[in-house]
């Protein structure tokens, strides 16, 4: 019994070292410290480390139990258990720029001999970390809906949300402002459905914004709407003004296509 304690202090030592997964899987942590890379200002960096130890994470009888954020203001974070690994969801303050430093201590094991450990951890928080791909010009038709896809490219180590906020120029009703989430250090495309119902040459100003705080940037660009048949129907579903008494069911008609 003595030499099995002997050796799981000994492997508690030697092998219970942190390894972080996301946002960026640098393996086993030292003692120095490590940059995570950039985020912007009120974004949530999300931390996720194994619970595994050992500088191959494969220590599975030690293992790591909780772990806790101490962030500049002196505050800390707890962990959240999620399956075999530990989350910390460290929140940037919102006009906060510059170097944004804290430590992390895990703690551990069942059996209540591995020693704790802290990582010391960073990111550098600025703007300008999106980037938005958008054609000068789309022709699109009107009187049916019409998906315009965006590339976006983050180079944000955080994961966040983005929307259309605003359409200067456009009906704003014009269009489908479903959000679009986007990992960290990722690009995807944010498809803009937009349905317009009349034709004509519209020059636009898309605001896109993120849910952590506010706009991200302004694109400008322009819709050359065309029409269709069923554009022109729906103008006489909208409703006509004064028509000649024997032309009525002929307008009835066109309208109720309009409607379709």
């Amino acid at each position: 019994m003595k030499k099995l304690l002997a050796f799981l202090i000994f492997a508690s030592t030697a092998f219970s070292t942190v390894t972080l997964l996301e946002p960026i899987n640098v393996g086993a942590l030292q003692s120095t410290e490590v940059s995570l890379g950039n985020v912007m200002p009120g974004q949530t960096l999300e931390l996720i480390f194994t619970r595994d130890t050992g500088t191959t994470g494969q220590m599975r009888a030690i293992f790591w139990e909780t772990a806790t954020a101490t962030l500049p203001d002196n505050s800390t974070l707890k962990s959240q258990l999620m399956g075999g690994r530990l989350s910390l969801k460290i929140p940037i303050p919102k006009g906060f720029t510059g170097k944004y430093a804290l430590s992390v201590r895990m703690e551990g094991t069942q059996i209540g001999i591995i020693q704790a450990e802290t990582v010391n951890l960073w990111v550098n928080v600025q703007n300008g970390l999106y980037g938005f791909d958008m054609k000068p010009e789309y022709h699109i038709s009107a009187g049916q809906p019409n998906n315009i896809p965006v590339t976006v490219t983050s180079s944000s180590a955080a994961s966040d949300t983005l929307s259309v906020t605003s359409t200067e120029g456009m009906p704003f009703g014009w269009f489908d402002r479903q959000p679009t989430y986007i990992r960290y250090v990722s690009s995807r495309e944010m498809n803009l459905d937009i349905a317009p119902f009349e034709e004509g040459y519209y020059p636009t100003k898309i605001s896109i914004s993120r849910a952590s705080d506010g706009v991200l940037e302004m694109k400008t660009t322009a819709f050359r709407v065309t029409p269709t048949l069923k554009s022109k129907l729906k103008a006489y579903s909208e409703g006509i003004s004064i028509v000649p008494v024997i032309l009525q069911p002929f307008y009835s008609v066109l309208s109720f296509l309009g409607l379709l």
